[in-house]
């Protein structure tokens, strides 16, 4: 038997941040095509604002309908999590940068 149970991302808080992996399934006739495409997804002030063309400051419903639409095929959806600090940065990153330097 096979289960597929699909998160309810409408209770998903406010700074939430997805990556929706997504393809796009070939129409009749057509070759099929493998490539898939990333698309952040960030909730804020209980919206959804999505990467490219998807939708800006809408409701999750919305983003559902957005990715039923020309045959996109939602593969996978990942959680970005680990905020880390890239520019200015830390001091300990740039001491061990520095110490690479001078090798």
């Amino acid at each position: 038997m096979i289960v597929n149970v699909k998160p309810d991302f409408r209770v998903m808080p406010d700074g939430a941040l997805l990556v929706l992996n997504v393809r796009f399934r070939p129409h009749d006739g057509e070759q099929a095509n493998h490539k898939v495409y990333a698309h952040a997804a960030l909730k804020a002030g209980g919206r959804w604002y999505v990467t490219g063309s998807g939708p800006q400051g809408a409701g999750w419903g919305a983003v559902e309908a957005w990715l039923r639409r020309d045959n996109r095929e939602l593969v996978s959806v990942q959680v970005a999590t680990g905020a880390r600090t890239i520019w200015p940065l830390p001091a300990d990153e740039l001491e061990s940068r520095s110490d690479a330097d001078r090798v």
